[in-house]
């Protein structure tokens, strides 16, 4: 978020959502700020400040009907490019930005509450395949999007010469605590970023074992 965001946020959505934390922006760095909309009571938020890439993250307790749940928002290295590079500036971006951003999310991940149910999203600036990614999934967490799909989808754009880049550049992870029932991306010129967004059920003890992988994989397939 930036500044001038705050009251069209909260003018538009303060009905809606009973909870509206914002961490203000740093002046340095424009849309560096982080916007969390809730219905359900914010507990406890704070804000871990940047110690490897721009922007920091942002993490709550969020008291769902009696059961704490770790939301953790995250907006990790951005890819340095300018409108109409060429692919080898793309891709020598996004490894370059990738040495910083598993030093973020390694932090992140020895900073947050493990014994807690706990929800990862937002701006990850990384491609499937990644080491930023595989470090999440080699710890116990869940791409959301693609536990009900089974081809990627990109969440972002950017003009090149000859048109557009699109990459698949943000998620929501989840651990045993979760399954998705419905996750999609909805396209739109707003920003360069789309909406990404994800149903789940919610198991505080866990996800019980009669939900086998089979039972996951005949919802896929379906």
């Amino acid at each position: 978020t930036n500044r001038e965001s705050y009251m069209h946020i909260r003018r538009t959505l303060g009905e809606t959502y009973s909870e509206i934390r914002f961490n203000p922006p740093d002046d340095q760095a424009y849309a560096s700020g982080f916007g969390v909309l809730s219905k359900y009571p914010i507990d406890e938020a704070k804000f871990i400040p940047p110690e490897h890439g721009m922007f920091g993250t942002c993490v709550m307790k969020i008291d769902f009907e009696g059961r704490p749940i770790q939301v953790v928002d995250v907006h990790l290295e951005p890819i340095r490019l300018r409108r109409g590079g060429s692919l080898a500036s793309l891709m020598s971006a996004m490894i370059a930005a990738e040495r910083t951003r598993i030093q973020e999310i390694q932090l992140i991940h020895e900073s947050i509450e493990l014994d807690l149910p706990t929800l990862i999203a937002g701006d990850f600036n990384s491609m499937p395949g990644f080491q930023t990614l595989e470090y999440l999934e080699e710890n116990g967490f869940i791409d959301s999007f693609s536990e009900v799909h089974e081809e990627s989808q990109p969440t972002w754009h950017w003009p090149n010469r000859i048109g557009e880049w699109r990459l698949r550049l943000d998620y929501i992870w989840h651990d045993e605590h979760f399954t998705t029932t419905e996750s999609e991306i909805l396209e739109s010129d707003a920003s360069d970023h789309y909406l990404l967004v994800s149903r789940m059920k919610f198991y505080p003890d866990g996800v019980p074992e009669t939900l086998t992988e089979e039972t996951t994989e005949d919802f896929v397939n379906e």
